[in-house]
């Protein structure tokens, strides 16, 4: 039980946050910068044991198997799409852990079934995977959600599925950088995902339309705190009227600085 539970911890940090590579690569020009050879880590090249290829630098003893490449076909017949973005295990029954995966698309249509499907014209979504922690086998993959843009971050939730966040308020028929989208709906929603079973293709609207990153939820109260990724963004709070049943709505807040009206240049 402690070793499933610990491989489930390590799984979570690991996975879930998408952010840590950036964090990673700061760490290595800090290195860089007080001259510390990277030599000195003891990584050393590992093949992965899906393409024999040496994707990973890790240390001695460490092993690991790729899964999910764009262009794979899942379990229910849909091709894996690009865009492989922020993704999070959602649940653990025995040994078994369902991961969640953004695939962050503008794209020009849907990539899953019609059932799955929020925006037909909208090529993003999620696909959950499924993993053994005790064997060391990946298991099945399946489209989870479609229709939808620019699924960036999102975050679990303490009761066992994934919220899907879109990075982006794009309406119908609008373009982006000079390049025109037949988009038929507005986005800039997030969405809930579950480990098993079908997704609402329904936004939760009172989560707020912005251009989503991240979010995380208090375990103790539900309270949900979001994050947006642009020069004029926000930081929300969101009081839900009924944890875990988020289509109930609830209250969004954006936290205020008394007497700054922009923080883009810091409190003080």
């Amino acid at each position: 039980m402690h070793t499933s539970s610990s491989r489930r911890l390590f799984l979570k940090s690991a996975i879930a946050a998408p952010a840590a590579g950036t964090v990673f690569s700061r760490f290595l020009s800090a290195v860089e910068a007080k001259g510390i050879e990277k030599s000195d880590s003891g990584l050393s090249p590992v093949r992965d044991e899906t393409t024999g290829l040496p994707l990973l630098k890790l240390p001695e003893g460490f092993r690991y198997q790729s899964y999910g490449w764009v262009g794979d076909v899942m379990s229910d017949g849909v091709i894996t799409p690009e865009g492989h973005d922020g993704m999070g295990v959602i649940s653990q029954t025995g040994d078994v852990v369902t991961i969640c995966r953004n695939h962050e698309i503008k794209g020009s249509k849907s990539f899953g079934p019609t059932d799955l499907t929020f925006d037909p014209k909208a090529g993003g979504g999620c696909a959950n995977l499924q993993f053994n922690v005790k064997s060391g086998k990946w298991l099945r993959s399946w489209t989870s959600l479609a229709g939808t843009v620019q699924n960036c971050a999102g975050g679990p939730t303490p009761w066992g599925t994934w919220l899907s966040c879109e990075e982006t308020v794009i309406g119908p028929k609008e373009s982006f950088r000079d390049v025109q989208y037949e988009h038929e709906k507005h986005h800039g929603w997030v969405f809930e995902v579950p480990a098993e079973g079908k997704a609402s293709v329904e936004p939760l609207m009172a989560l707020g339309r912005f251009v989503h990153e991240a979010l995380a939820i208090d375990p103790a109260d539900g309270t949900i705190y979001e994050t947006e990724d642009r020069d004029t963004a926000g930081f929300y709070r969101f009081l839900p009227n009924e944890p875990e049943v988020l289509s109930k709505g609830g209250r969004l807040q954006m936290i205020k600085i008394k007497g700054k009206d922009d923080l883009r240049t810091g409190a003080r």
